[in-house]
This record gives structure tokens, sequence and C-alpha cells, in this order.
């Protein structure tokens, strides 16, 4: 059996040559492919005498992937080149189960840490919902011992005189909240 993809491509490079050494030999390569499931060979690349724009059964203007070893064109559907060689559909398909398995094996390692995460953060929420009942209970502490000392209505006075000396005023004297009364010698400021 003679290998496909040496023939298609060698011809279509060799044509291609033939058109710039001597353009008279047609306008431009095509690629004919047929629909039927016997056709051999799939691709054949021929010269035109006219330039064609676009696809007309069985001519394709565009050439297949270099790296397809018997390309077909398919017609109906979704249009355009697919390899037709079982051995190299076989390995394609090698490739794409490979892709599919790695693909699946960090799916599954992404639903894990998002697993570790979920239960991390939960741990976290509890750690902090108890961090916050801590800070609420000291700060009901501390606004319990602030309050009965700063509540008291009762002032304790020294049992011994300090050393400066009290003048009891002759008149009655206002105090000002936010000025300090001072008493000096003779009861005058």
């Amino acid at each position: 059996m003679e290998d496909t993809k040496t023939t298609w491509k060698q011809k279509a490079d060799k044509l291609s040559e033939l058109l710039k050494t001597n353009p008279e030999a047609g306008e431009q390569v095509v690629y004919r492919s047929r629909q039927g499931l016997n056709d051999d060979p799939v691709c054949v690349p021929e010269l035109v005498s006219e330039k064609m724009e676009a696809n007309s059964y069985p001519d394709v203007v565009t050439a297949p992937p270099t790296d397809m070893v018997s390309p077909k064109y398919s017609w109906y559907g979704s249009t355009g080149w697919f390899e037709n060689a079982t051995q190299q559909q076989g390995t394609r398909i090698a490739g794409l189960e490979a892709n599919i398995k790695t693909v699946s094996q960090s799916l599954d390692d992404l639903k894990k840490e998002k697993q570790t995460e979920t239960a991390t953060s939960q741990k976290q929420d509890e750690k902090m919902d108890k961090l916050i009942k801590l800070i609420a209970m000291t700060n009901a502490q501390i606004g319990t011992l602030l309050g009965k000392s700063t509540g008291s209505t009762t002032s304790t006075q020294p049992s011994q005189p300090t050393t400066a000396s009290v003048v009891q005023p002759t008149s009655p004297v206002t105090q000002q909240p936010t000025a300090p009364v001072t008493a000096t010698e003779g009861g005058k400021k």
C-alpha cells in the first residue's frame, strides 16, 4: 500500500512548484475530496484552470492540515477536513483519552481542595465566633468593673492632713466644675 500522506502532500507540493515555474499550467491547486465511503484516495491535489474563491464539490480551496495522513473533506453538517486513516484516528483518540483522564484528575483535585477550603473556612468561622464571644464577655466584665468604681457616691477623705495647710474661707465659696478652687494665705485668691 502506498503512503497516503506522502502521496497527497508530495503531489500538492509538486503542483505548487509547477505553478511557480510554469503559470500556464493552471490557475491554482485545489484538493479533490469526494463524499463516498469507499473513495480512495480521499484527497487528490489537482490544478484547475480558473481561480476558485470558494469550495465547489468535489474541489476544496483550502489545503488540509499537513499532519493528516489521509485527509477527507466533510461536505455535510459541519464542513471541514477530518482524518480518515484509522491508525491516525486511533492515535488521536488515545491522545484525547489521556487528555480527558488528566482533566478528570485535575477536576477531582479541585474538588478535594474546595472541600478542604470549606472545612478550613468553617473551622475559622467557629474560632472567630468564639473570639467574638470572649471579647463580648471581657467587655461586659470591664464595663461592670468600671461601673462599680465610677458609679459610687461615697468619697474617701484622707485620715491625715496633707502637707499644704488648709485655710477656711470667711465667706462661702462656690466651686466651678471647670476651674479648680485654690486657697491661699488669708483666704484670698
